[in-house]
């Protein structure tokens, strides 16, 4: 059953070269109101957004290192 049937949010990610072989990574999500907000966040979002950053840098530096 899904919990926010009207959950449906937009997340925008941005990559923008820096000097110095960096990058910067923006993310913004939009969600339909606060209440779905505040609902996603209390069901663990937040950890599962983070677990995905984690993931994202382990695949970046093992790609720096090929």
């Amino acid at each position: 059953m899904d919990t926010f049937p009207d959950g449906v949010l937009v997340e925008t990610l941005t990559f923008e070269e820096l000097d110095g072989g960096k990058t910067r990574l923006t993310h913004v999500s939009r969600f339909p109101s606060t209440e779905v907000l505040e609902g996603m966040v209390s069901q663990g979002m937040e950890k599962g957004a983070a677990d995905s950053r984690d993931r994202l840098a382990e695949l970046l530096e093992k790609q720096e290192r090929l």
